[in-house]
């Protein structure tokens, strides 16, 4: 039997985290759905390619962490499916107190969403 892999981001967590989902949602215009876990955990799923390149773009240079291989093996699986040509991600190397307050940031943002 062949299995087609159709891939998806998927974020699960807390119901707490709802406003930063929405967040990110909106950024994406829209893009992704909600799934509900029992009674306090939730899941943002990214499914389509579309989707799925816009969250690469949005990210795409921002993270630390060995993270970002895991997110390059993402890029290399949609190149070679899609015949796309997204560069893989370099490491972020920014000035940490930037990206801290970047960070505060959409914290706040998310807060008022």
């Amino acid at each position: 039997m062949n299995r087609v892999l159709n891939p998806r981001i998927v974020f699960t967590s807390h119901i707490n985290n709802l406003g930063l989902y929405a967040f990110i949602q909106k950024e994406l215009g829209n893009i992704g759905r909600f799934q509900y876990i029992g009674n306090n955990g939730i899941r943002y799923i990214i499914g389509d390619i579309k989707g799925i390149q816009l969250f690469i773009n949005l990210i795409h240079g921002k993270l630390r962490t060995p993270k970002n291989k895991r997110f390059n093996d993402l890029i290399k699986f949609i190149n070679s499916k899609y015949s796309l040509n997204i560069i893989e991600s370099l490491l972020d190397t920014s000035n940490l107190i930037i990206t801290v307050d970047l960070l505060v940031l959409l914290k706040l943002m998310v807060i008022s969403v």
